[in-house]
């Protein structure tokens, strides 16, 4: 008890000096500007937590993402069943971040000396361990929310396997389920890979160690471990079935990446300076050569345990360096090492594999004699002042920039919002230059045609390639589409404009092309330019001439076509009644009119239509799987219009046409949490039980 007691103690302490390191060694330090690799935080993230705290204070589940026509539950970004996005409900966008990083820099500090205390190293070996993998993971995956929320759980893990093959308890194996299901309800698909290479290794390690192994290797722990998959399932259901549902629609669907996509900056010995750098030297991949010593000197005196760790701890590193290095095969050979991207991002394993090492090398130091605790001091004060005394967080955070700077130009967002009202913009290509961003429009309530995110829809980037006059992109075509078209290339089919209901352009130095009725100039801010499009179409439109596309690359050939005029037709895919084909293909060609809007949220969307004949209704919002329709209260196919948009035929007359999402596998998704969890629930109270009564 007197040794829980001083870890405790100690832990506060720790927590404590982590605490002060941030509110003055980070926020009070960071720079006014926002610097390249911190402007996620604001450009990508914050919008999107922007729209999940309107959802979830209006009593509201964000299944669609209207503002860039992507289902929200399926992107990995956003997060939005991870707890942490609670936070939302009582604190604005900047504020929350701000807590679920401090929180999750606790977590990562607090389970990290949980689990070297665990694997045997004393309260200076674990305090050091900890600042290691604070140091050289959590803190610079601050500017990657998913990352560092993930990463916190890691050790969180590991301690479960520990004291799983210690105990064998019941509680430990979900405890162990829970962790990993949080990689994924994190968003961090990525970091829960690595992460199960990291446990699988760890476990390796404490079946060679006879000290360590405990009950690991007996029949029983099978069972455990059965729990804890069962576990992982009920937790990542909900957010992992949508995703696998999205997935077929994205330019990643499941097809391994190119090397170049892998790895886009094949310079090995880059990585390597930026893992190990001088002293005073800030970077964000930083092990730096203190750590290594200590993690090495870890492993080689924990014997067959530490023979493990060393192997995982050198791989790690090797992998790290990427294209360039023999290691590089086992991309293609590890399962799911080849669907992501930038290798350099196992340096999350590279920390937690070094914390554990250093934990134990300083513990075997302390325990040594006088010369050996001086080196022991020497190295503590090494690892500490070479993970801490530079300078790591260089860029200004949302919650430590004015309020009024998070939003864009406020003069040139307002004239955005007020040029194209319900339609959409195009903010072309760019993720954060200027300090405007592809994402910001939707924090005044705009729609932009473009998006930025890794899993963006594979008919978005097969419409914005041909608006820039390119074929649609291959899975192999380097560079990796995320949403948006590069900066440089010129718009050449301005038509496609129109058919997105694309009311204004926003573009960085370039000129618009020449057109009848041409694009006009609004506003000019730096080298940002605002157009107003006059020739767009109303959001909703009914047109009562069409022709039917066997496929969508047929549909999509002929909207690109020079001679297609969509003011006459509409172009769907699929089939329909041959009295009805017959019919749409003889209607007037100067039909299209605006149809009228009764209801506009993200997953409901209510159009009145009226028409002497039968027709098309028209929505120009992106078609994806799980969207339905009814006309007049009678379910009714939905077909892509124009390839990007939504249509459906209606009857002659007046008529009501309603567009509802469900993302798909969402009711999959929570029944199978729901009854997983409602069992091991059941469960754990009888199990209560059973030991009341034996006890009594």
């Amino acid at each position: 008890m007197a040794v829980r007691s001083r870890d405790f103690g100690w832990t506060l302490v720790a927590v404590a000096v982590l605490l002060g390191y941030w509110f003055v060694g980070v926020n009070g330090r960071v720079d006014g500007a926002v610097s390249f690799g911190g402007s996620d935080l604001p450009h990508q993230f914050l919008p999107d937590y922007t729209v999940i705290a309107q959802r979830l204070r209006a009593g509201e589940l964000p299944q669609w993402n209207p503002m860039h026509g992507q289902p929200f539950l399926a992107m990995l970004l956003p997060a939005v069943f991870y707890p942490a996005r609670l936070l939302l409900l009582v604190l604005d966008g900047p504020a929350a971040m701000h807590a679920s990083a401090v929180l999750h820099l606790v977590l990562s500090l607090v389970a990290t000396i949980a689990l070297c205390r665990a694997l045997g190293a004393g309260i200076t070996g674990a305090l050091l361990g900890a600042a290691v993998f604070v140091g050289v993971h959590a803190l610079p995956a601050l500017y990657w929310p998913p990352f560092l929320e993930a990463g916190a759980w890691l050790p969180v893990a590991a301690l479960a396997l520990v004291r799983l093959a210690a105990t064998a308890a019941w509680g430990w194996a979900v405890v162990l389920g829970l962790a990993m299901g949080l990689w994924v309800l994190a968003g961090a698909y990525q970091h829960a890979l690595y992460g199960t290479y990291a446990l699988v290794l760890l476990g390796l390690a404490l079946l060679v160690d006879p000290a360590r192994r405990g009950r690991l290797a007996t029949p029983a722990m099978l069972a455990r471990f059965a729990t804890a998959a069962v576990v992982v399932l009920a937790t990542v259901a909900p957010q992992a079935l949508p995703t696998l549902a999205w997935s077929p629609e994205t330019v990643r669907s499941g097809v391994p990446l190119t090397d170049e996509q892998l790895d886009p900056f094949p310079w090995p010995t880059v990585v390597w300076n930026l893992m190990f750098p001088g002293w005073g030297e800030e970077n964000l991949l930083a092990v730096t050569y203190p750590v290594a010593a200590l993690a090495l000197l870890g492993c080689l005196v924990t014997r067959r345990f530490g023979a493990v760790l060393l192997v995982a701890l050198v791989a790690s590193i090797l992998l790290s360096l990427g294209r360039g290095t023999p290691a590089y095969a086992l991309f293609h050979v590890l399962p799911g090492f080849s669907s992501f991207r930038l290798p350099d991002r196992l340096v999350f394993l590279v920390g937690f594999f070094a914390a554990v090492g250093a934990a134990l090398g300083t513990d075997f130091l302390v325990r040594g004699g006088r010369t050996a605790r001086v080196v022991a001091a020497v190295g503590v004060v090494a690892v500490v002042g070479s993970l801490f005394g530079p300078r790591r967080i260089v860029s200004a955070l949302p919650w430590t920039l004015p309020a009024a700077s998070l939003d864009g130009p406020p003069a040139l967002m307002s004239l955005l919002e007020r040029s194209t009202g319900d339609g959409r913009t195009l903010l072309t290509g760019t993720g954060h230059v200027d300090g405007i961003s592809v994402k910001q429009p939707g924090l005044h309530h705009v729609r932009n045609l473009e998006d930025y995110n890794p899993l963006s829809s594979l008919r978005l980037a097969a419409y914005l390639h041909a608006l820039v006059g390119k074929p649609p992109p291959r899975p192999a075509d380097v560079p990796l589409f995320v949403g948006f078209i590069p900066m440089n290339e010129r718009i050449v089919r301005p038509e496609l404009l129109d058919m997105a209901s694309v009311r204004t352009v926003l573009i960085r130095g370039a000129a618009m092309p020449i057109r009848v009725p041409p694009f006009q100039p609004l506003g000019q801010v730096q080298r940002w330019t605002l157009y107003e499009n006059p020739g767009a179409f109303p959001r909703a439109y009914i047109i009562e001439r069409a022709r039917f596309a066997p496929d969508d690359a047929t549909a999509l050939d002929i909207v690109r076509a020079p001679g297609f005029d969509a003011r006459r037709e509409v172009v769907l895919v699929g089939t329909a009644r041959p009295e009805d084909t017959a019919e749409l293909a003889a209607g007037r060609a100067d039909s299209l009119r605006a149809a009228r809007i009764l209801r506009d949220t993200a997953e409901h969307v209510a159009l009145e239509v009226q028409s002497d004949r039968p027709a098309v209704a028209v929505l120009t919002d992106q078609i994806a799987p799980g969207w339905s329709a009814t006309v007049n209260g009678q379910p009714a196919p939905l077909l892509a219009a124009n390839y990007l948009g939504r249509g459906v035929l209606v009857p002659a007359g007046e008529s009501r046409v309603d567009l509802v999402f469900r993302a798909p596998g969402l009711r999959a998704g929570l029944a199978v949490s729901l009854l997983v969890w409602g069992v091991i629930a059941a469960a754990a109270v009888t199990g209560a039980r059973r030991r009341r009564r034996s006890q009594s």
